[in-house]
């Protein structure tokens, strides 16, 4: 009974970990690809009718629904995690809501 006991409790304690290459290989990569893929596809539109630009739309946030936890490189730059998070956003209001919070934040 005591030498299941010692290898269980040997087992919980090795933590759990990635393969970093793996895990940049297989799901950041073409993560960030498709994205990218995707956010091109909408740029090149032509059309402003709603009906083509919506399936556009929910292809391209649904690949940032896949890479929005990667906050690396250039999603972070320039707060563009943030742009992304708040697109569209044609009058500007979360740029200006986070420009008044910043303002009127306590310095100390």
């Amino acid at each position: 009974m005591l030498k299941p006991a010692a290898l269980l409790l040997a087992l919980l304690a090795v933590p759990a970990q990635a393969d970093v290459a793996e895990v940049v290989a297989e799901h950041a990569l073409p993560g960030l690809a498709k994205f990218t893929a995707t956010t091109a596809a909408l740029a090149a539109e032509q059309s402003c009718d709603p009906a083509r630009l919506r399936p556009l739309y929910h292809q391209a946030f649904d690949a940032w629904a896949g890479v929005a936890h990667l906050r690396l490189g250039p999603v972070e730059e320039q707060g563009r995690v943030l742009a992304i998070a708040f697109w569209p956003d044609p009058k500007g209001l979360g740029a200006k809501a986070q420009a008044a919070l910043l303002k009127a934040a306590d310095p100390a």
